[in-house]
């Protein structure tokens, strides 16, 4: 699965999508499942490239044909087993032909439909059977250990409860016919709503389709809004809504706030008006990222590269200020969770503003996507033995191997930015690498990830609205994590339940000896280490264990920002996990001490 920034002659753009038949077996599969494309079957075996670059198929056409036949069908379960062709969105969704119906409406929409017609691979693991007449999924893990070590917690703070997965019947993936007047979805959805925050749950669920009530049977949804409110504090408002078709179904999507949250409640609607699926998720600001106000475009120029550890290779873009140079060069590393290269949380892209803020004032930046992002399970020969290794250190001294090899870079002043758990492991990337000149700490915890999460759950529980008794569900399933994970009876082989998350025992016990600020302390190269006041992912405690740690050492920084949170944007108040919802940008303070220290050799201001 390739990212956004990604060039290969093997893929041709169409409409926002990425097509992709990427070995001779998968290039006959599709020929034989779609024999009217003559123009495809006179040339079976070409190679995928060669067909790639001679035709210019459309997804939507393909799928269209492909969702008519059982074959099909048998091509969406051979994904799993990396037989299947695929399709790619830009963010890097991958799909397997037999679960395609996509319009443009359903990209628009997200692609949520009961159940959603893609899965993300490097986040979630599918169990599906097919047959001739249904598809149906079943949801087998909404995270993949450690390649999601607790986004919703980690990186968003707040855990929002999927109500259901409901089957897909071919009927609804057929087009739908234009005597079939749309019934006022947006109606039918306020009133399910209405009747979930009134506790009316008889009523909601006397609407289910079958198969939705297969999926979720009496009292799950009443357990599911509990824990639901649990989580984000009571019901308030619903601040827009919206309809459209999605073949034969009606898709729904309501913004409701809640006390601590702003969510998107998606509801679907089949043919009969039947209630076929609901969801909530994170509100989705659709504002579209643009430049902070201290990127000057003009001054830099954006490249693609490819960062390469054994077999394993990652998109990535290379920004280079305007000139000869040589320019001092930051790589960037990303914190826990599966992540792109501008690290997107929400409507944020920190590495992005990273990147453009600091090429704006002469310092080159690489940035590249988390190898969990691209390879999801098989980030590691042998996911039952997966380290921080493989998931950061690895392809971070690559990055930086990389960079040294680049024609306008100064190969002396190379520095490793790590943000959150990239920060906690930079001191250990530096440590293994002398083409490394200085690390560069924002976030960076100095106690373990474990004991973390214990405090962070802590602190989300002491907001209004928390009920006591799911408050200290919460607190007790962290605990017992953090129990286990520092159990002397831990074994490699082990698999740790963390928060919802099954993550090998391999991971814990590679960090169980770490201790980044130890490990810093024995540095010679420059450290700045950087913090948020207002943030609650790693309290002040983390910044005073980093003071300790080096004081006295004339190659350190540090600096705390009152008024900055864990993305380092701007806010007043307690920190809470909706702000990650709302568009900003790392603060301006913060870039322009960066690029400073970097060209000042690190001297502060």
């Amino acid at each position: 699965m390739l990212g956004p920034k990604a060039k290969t002659k093997s893929y041709c753009q169409n409409g926002g999508w990425r097509f992709d038949v990427r070995s001779s077996k998968r290039c006959q599969t599709l020929i034989d499942t779609i024999p009217k494309l003559e123009s495809v079957a006179t040339h079976r075996k070409q190679t995928s490239e060669a067909i790639s670059n001679r035709y210019k198929l459309a997804p939507q056409e393909i799928c269209k044909k492909l969702c008519a036949l059982p074959s099909a069908l048998r091509l969406g379960r051979a994904r799993r087993k990396g037989v299947g062709a695929g399709v790619h969105h830009r963010p890097g969704l991958a799909v397997g032909f037999g679960f395609l119906a996509h319009t443009q409406a359903q990209r628009q929409a997200g692609g949520v439909v009961n159940p959603p017609p893609y899965f993300n691979s490097s986040a979630s693991r599918r169990r599906y059977a097919a047959s001739e007449d249904a598809v149906r999924w079943t949801a087998v893990s909404s995270e993949r250990g450690v390649m999601k070590i607790l986004s919703s917690a980690m990186a968003i703070g707040i855990l929002v409860c999927c109500l259901t997965l409901a089957p897909v019947t071919r009927s609804q993936l057929a087009p739908a016919t234009k005597d079939q007047p749309a019934p006022d979805a947006v109606a039918k959805g306020r009133a399910v709503l209405d009747e979930l925050v009134a506790g009316q749950f008889e009523k909601v669920e006397a609407q289910y389709s079958d198969g939705l009530t297969a999926a979720l049977g009496p009292g799950k949804l009443a357990d599911s809004w509990k824990q639901l409110l649990g989580q984000t504090g009571g019901f308030k408002s619903v601040t827009s809504a919206n309809s459209q078709p999605i073949q034969t179904s009606q898709l729904v999507t309501l913004v409701c706030a809640f006390e601590r949250a702003t969510l998107d409640a998606t509801m679907s609607f089949d043919a009969e008006g039947k209630l076929a699926g609901i969801h909530f998720r994170p509100h989705k600001d659709t504002t579209p990222w643009s430049a902070p106000a201290y990127a000057k475009p003009d001054t830099f120029h954006e490249d693609p590269v490819t960062v390469k550890f054994q077999h394993w290779e990652l998109p990535g873009t290379l920004t280079t200020p305007v000139g000869d140079g040589p320019f001092p060069l930051v790589v960037l590393v990303q914190g826990s969770g599966p992540h792109d290269e501008d690290e997107t949380i929400g409507p944020n892209k920190p590495f992005k503003d990273l990147a453009w803020g600091l090429a704006s004032r002469g310092v080159a930046v690489l940035r590249y996507m988390k190898r969990t992002a691209r390879y999801g399970a098989k980030s590691a020969d042998d996911f039952a033995a997966f380290t921080v290794d493989d998931e950061i250190v690895n392809d971070a001294r690559a990055a930086v191997e990389l960079a040294a090899k680049q024609p306008k870079i100064d190969a002396k002043q190379i520095f490793v930015l790590g943000h959150s758990e990239g920060g906690y492991v930079a001191p250990r990337i530096a440590e293994g690498d002398a083409q490394i000149a200085g690390i560069i700490l924002l976030a960076g915890p100095a106690r373990p990830i474990e004991k973390l999460i214990v405090e962070q759950i802590r602190y989300l529980a002491t907001f209004p609205g928390v009920p006591p008794a799911e408050a200290q569900k919460q607190i007790a399933a962290a605990e017992q994590a953090e129990k286990a994970i520092e159990s002397p009876d831990l074994k490699k082989t082990d698999t740790v339940d963390f928060m919802r998350a099954q993550i090998p025992g391999s991971y814990f016990l590679d960090l169980r000896g770490y201790d980044p600020t130890v490990t810093a302390a024995k540095l010679k190269i420059r450290i700045l280490v950087l913090q948020g006041g207002r943030d609650y992912q790693l309290s002040t405690e983390d910044f005073d264990d980093w003071k300790k740690a080096l004081d006295g050492h004339a190659n350190a920084t540090l600096k705390l920002y009152p008024d900055l949170n864990h993305l380092f944007q701007t806010g007043e108040g307690k920190s809470t996990p909706t702000e990650y919802d709302k568009a900003g940008h790392v603060s301006a303070d913060t870039v322009g001490d960066i690029a400073d220290w970097v060209r000042k050799g690190g001297t502060g201001k």
